[in-house]
């Protein structure tokens, strides 16, 4: 019985080193994004990154991915259609 829980235990917190290195990647790419169109230092865009997610009542995470999926359309589009 004990051998059960403890292996929950783990498989529960496996998960969550899981989520967190996902995230950290995610908010990583937006603030190299960020920084890529600034100019600015990666405190800098930290910064901002925070700011847009109070301003916009979001977590971190969620405008992290919006940044990057914005980024990722936006290449796609100058990709297909590269006179734009």
């Amino acid at each position: 019985m004990q051998n059960a829980q403890v292996l929950e235990q783990t498989k529960r917190l496996a998960s969550q080193l899981q989520a967190a290195l996902s995230t950290r990647g995610v908010i990583e790419r937006a603030i190299g994004i960020m920084m890529s169109r600034s100019g600015g230092t990666e405190a800098e865009a930290l910064d901002r990154l925070r700011a847009l997610s109070q301003h916009q009542h979001e977590k971190l995470p969620v405008i992290a991915q919006t940044i990057v999926q914005e980024a990722v359309r936006r290449a796609r589009a100058r990709h297909v259609n590269p006179l734009h």
